[in-house]
């Protein structure tokens, strides 16, 4: 029976999402990814791409689903909203499916995921850690929401309607005390539900706010850290720009920014070059490609791309420039307004 995958986005991750679905297609070959997509734009692309295994849901079927998530969309954010149905999504699958992973949209497979699902074995729900600073985790989440499996039964279907309704109460991109986003709720698991196992694998959950901490090598396509092979990569805190203008010139001779094709980018996490050239840069020629994808069915060329602006390049390059002190402080700074995907989670 083919694994059921779940991931929630909207027009700007959609070419993470395809390129996350590329990376399963290669890495997992019997698999459905059931594709939430929070506006009809995003839907009817993926739509017109034809792939068997990618179930797209529109968030007004899911709305209708489950009439609660519809309430709480006036009280959020975009991206609020979308953390906040999340749960709502892995419900969705649960009633077709009798487990579900849900993955970020950011995030990318470069080897077989058998390691994460054998981890699970008997158990109900497994868990992911961020391995990152414990005062960060005390603010952010011992778990990262990129990799979440939930098996259909009774332990896995408690948690999930347990979170579930933590997030219609409160899902905001801020660090309140025991609450960020829909992250920091996920470290009541393993006290309150059996059936909780959190995975011990070095190579899964490796994502800016860790990859320091680890020797990271990148070869022929293969990832490992510390040795061991890399399941997935979560690439939070990427930022993609048109790549044509004369300011992405100047952006890019600061040394701060890359080109990867016709986009720039640029990252908000603590990195060293060999990290950029073997693990970020080929990310990025991946998205490349899945925008081409897309743009082959009728996708806008600046479909997730963000203008590029002055302010933000004489930002950019302060940061870069800045002490260690200073960088670390900024980025805490950062992370208690801005989104997930720019922090330890998204």
């Amino acid at each position: 029976m083919p694994r059921a995958y779940c991931t929630v986005f909207d027009r700007n991750y959609a070419a993470r999402a395809l390129a996350l679905h590329r990376s399963l297609e290669r890495h997992d070959g019997d698999f459905r990814l059931f594709a939430a997509c929070m506006d009809s734009e995003t839907k009817d692309l993926l739509d017109r791409l034809g792939l068997s295994s990618l179930v797209t849901i529109g968030i007004d079927d899911l709305e209708r689903w489950d009439g609660e998530l519809a309430q709480a969309r006036p009280s959020r954010t975009a991206v609020e909203y979308a953390w906040t149905a999340v749960p709502a999504a892995c419900r969705f699958v649960l009633d077709r499916e009798p487990s579900v992973t849900y993955l970020d949209a950011d995030v990318f497979l470069f080897s077989s995921p058998q390691p994460l699902h054998d981890e699970l074995g008997d158990s109900s729900i497994l868990l992911v850690p961020h391995r990152m600073d414990p005062q960060e985790e005390l603010a952010y989440g011992r778990f990262n929401v990129g990799w979440i499996t939930i098996r259909r039964d009774g332990n896995g279907l408690g948690a999930l309607d347990w979170w579930r309704e933590r997030c219609l109460e409160w899902c905001h991109a801020r660090v309140e005390p025991g609450r960020f986003g829909d992250q920091k709720y996920l470290d009541e698991w393993p006290r309150s539900f059996d059936g909780v196992r959190v995975s011990s694998n070095p190579g899964a959950g490796l994502g800016p706010w860790n990859q320091t901490r680890h020797v990271i090598a990148a070869r022929d396509g293969t990832l490992t850290a510390d040795g061991r092979p890399v399941v997935f990569f979560h690439y939070s805190g990427l930022t993609l720009h048109p790549g044509e203008r004369r300011l992405a010139a100047v952006a890019e001779r600061t040394g701060v920014y890359r080109r990867t094709d016709d986009v720039l980018w640029t990252i908000r996490a603590r990195h060293d070059g060999r990290a950029l050239d073997g693990v970020w840069a080929p990310y990025v020629e991946r998205l490349a490609a899945a925008r081409a994808e897309l743009m082959a069915v009728g996708a806008s060329p600046g479909l997730g791309l963000r203008p590029l602006t002055p302010a933000a390049v004489a930002a950019a390059v302060a940061r870069e420039s800045a002490p260690e002190w200073a960088r670390d402080l900024h980025l805490a700074g950062r992370r208690r307004v801005t989104t997930r995907r720019a922090t330890p989670r998204r």
